[in-house]
């Protein structure tokens, strides 16, 4: 019997061993996946969004962005870009940065009229309004709408970034 409770007793020990190691692996996974980036001063974890699908989606059909989260997207070259607010039902604000980090434009995207019953997808994505870099962009921003005015973020000034780890993570 004592041999039992020895066995038993190590197998729960291994069990919450093992958990401990899966809960750390997905810790893991998730940190992958989001960016620490400091704007004015104060801290945001931004979800990556390093290629197509991920990219096309943005934070579409968000209904909640927390105060310090946001996204950051990363192009493989910079270009102008045009960002729209497809599947958006609150305000987002984006800032557009070049290949250094340097912002190129910032804007307020209030939310758009949802797709309509009889819209076809090229209507609806023609009606929508296009938000421009301006300049040729890299990297793009998104964060709660009216975040980058409380912040004072304006064309010209740098955010610092990990360029080379992310320019490699861009498809």
């Amino acid at each position: 019997m004592a041999a039992w409770r020895r066995i038993a007793g190590l197998m729960m020990v291994a069990g919450v061993i093992g958990a401990g190691l899966a809960l750390t692996g997905c810790e893991d996974t998730a940190a992958a996946n989001v960016e620490v980036v400091e704007i004015e001063g104060r801290k945001f974890f931004l979800e990556l969004a390093a290629d197509n699908p991920t990219r096309t989606k943005g934070l579409g059909e968000r209904e909640v962005i927390a105060d310090d989260g946001g996204m950051l997207f990363v192009f493989p070259e910079p270009r102008r870009l045009n960002f729209v607010m497809r599947d958006c039902p609150i305000a987002i604000d984006v800032i557009f940065l070049d290949q250094l980090g340097n912002v190129t434009a910032v804007h307020h995207m209030p939310p758009e009229e949802p797709q309509r019953e009889n819209e076809s997808d090229y209507d609806y994505e023609m009606r929508l309004k296009r938000y421009p870099s301006r300049l040729a962009a890299q990297f793009a921003i998104e964060l709660q709408g009216g975040k980058a005015g409380e912040l004072g973020v304006e064309a010209g000034e740098a955010i610092k970034l990990e360029l080379n780890r992310l320019k490699s993570l861009a498809k």
